[in-house]
């Protein structure tokens, strides 16, 4: 016969089993020493707000970031025709 047979099969519609283990996993704060926490937690801040307002944070900032290569643009083009 076949050697696949001792194999259990996995129906792909079951939910994934949780491993216990898995439920109380902390941060990176726990593996980092004392003097790095004060950084950690700034990173930490920036991810949240990143989480939070991802999307309004990214179109305004690339909004801003379009108005100032269009300025240096401008600039650049300004200083190519008149000063050149």
């Amino acid at each position: 016969m076949s050697d696949n047979e001792d194999v259990p099969r996995v129906d792909p519609d079951d939910p994934p089993e949780i491993d216990p283990d898995d439920l109380e996993v902390g941060g990176l704060d726990e593996l980092l020493p004392a003097p790095l926490l004060p950084v950690y937690r700034q990173f930490e801040r920036v991810q949240d707000f990143r989480e939070t307002h991802g999307p309004t944070y990214t179109s305004y900032l690339e909004a801003i970031l379009a108005v100032a290569l269009i300025g240096g643009y401008v600039y650049w083009l300004y200083l190519f025709l008149v000063a050149g």
